[in-house]
């Protein structure tokens, strides 16, 4: 499992906000109606649009990952029958896993200050030569 952030001026409260997402799910209050338009955006996301050459490279990602017909119609069926209980188990699985979950920024000296994370204790640190 894994979140992402591109060029985000916000580091520090952009972790907190993933590291908060556990919680969120554990605790969201949707109604059908939320609960519809997320299922909906989510399988618009699954199935773009395409163009032929999108659609190849598509095609050839896929195959190379392993990822057949049956595990993109698995996926769909379980999006489709998502409920609210789903939300909060996953919610649940999201918390424990940021307790041992490790992170990783790719920044500048800079841009860690501005978020106040320059004193990290990171395993492992690279530098740009």
């Amino acid at each position: 499992m894994s979140f992402g952030s591109y060029r985000d001026p916000n580091i520090a409260s952009t972790l907190a906000a993933f590291d908060g997402c556990g919680k969120f799910l554990e605790h969201v209050g949707l109604d059908r109606g939320e609960l519809l338009k997320a299922i909906i955006g989510t399988s618009g996301d699954l199935d773009p649009y395409q163009l032929p050459d999108a659609k190849g490279f598509t095609a050839m990602t896929q195959h190379m990952a392993g990822v057949t017909t049956q595990t993109r119609q698995r996926i769909r069926d379980e999006v489709l029958a998502t409920e609210e209980g789903h939300l909060r188990s996953f919610g649940t699985l999201l918390r424990e896993a940021a307790a041992s979950g490790q992170v990783c920024v790719m920044s500048g000296e800079e841009a860690l200050a501005r978020a106040g994370l320059q004193g990290l204790e990171l395993p492992r640190k690279l530098k740009l030569l």
